[in-house]
């Protein structure tokens, strides 16, 4: 089966598998990532707190008819201090933007900073991310893997009443530890 990939960036690095019978593809940043940061008021000052950071890949996929696109976090994500913010994405079939990866930054995520303006913010952020000695990836790291899976399409059927079970309602640890 092939899956096309578009290449949005020279340095974009094709999806590659470390070894044959590797389950996923190696998906690659073509940037050192961009802190995305929002602004709030307090006390008449400008804060901003940080988001995410955002690797971008330089890639578009186009998955066979049929099929579709999950990214989700390589194990080596755990080397890092960040973890990917949907847990796992999913591109559509029919989706032909460039796949961007969003991580969240846990020592930061409730941090915030005074400045004037977003690239102020940004700069103390990245500033302050260096100085705790923050691991995050760089241009040309693998930052995630993408698997191709079949899409599977069922028709939705509302019911009143579903069928008992053991289990029934319990769940959040109700079958134990």
């Amino acid at each position: 089966m092939d899956i096309k990939i578009k290449k949005l960036n020279p340095l974009a690095v094709l999806p590659a598998k470390a070894h044959d019978n590797d389950a996923a593809y190696d998906l690659f940043s073509i940037s050192d990532g961009k802190v995305k940061v929002i602004e709030a008021k307090v006390d008449d000052k400008n804060v901003w707190r940080i988001l995410y950071i955002e690797y971008p890949t330089g890639i578009a996929v186009e998955p066979p008819e049929g099929y579709h696109i999950e990214i989700v976090a390589r194990s080596s994500v755990s080397n890092t201090d960040l973890i990917l913010a949907n847990c796992l994405a999913v591109g559509d079939e029919g989706y032909r933007g460039e796949y961007k990866l969003r991580f969240k930054i846990p020592p930061m995520s409730n941090m915030t900073v005074s400045a004037e303006t977003e690239t102020e913010a940004i700069s103390i952020f990245d500033g302050g991310m260096a100085s705790m000695g923050v691991i995050k990836f760089s241009k040309g790291d693998k930052i995630a893997q993408m698997l191709i899976r079949k899409t599977e399409s069922m028709n939705i059927v509302e019911e009143i009443d579903l069928s008992d079970t053991q289990r029934g309602e319990g769940g959040f640890g109700s079958t134990g530890k």
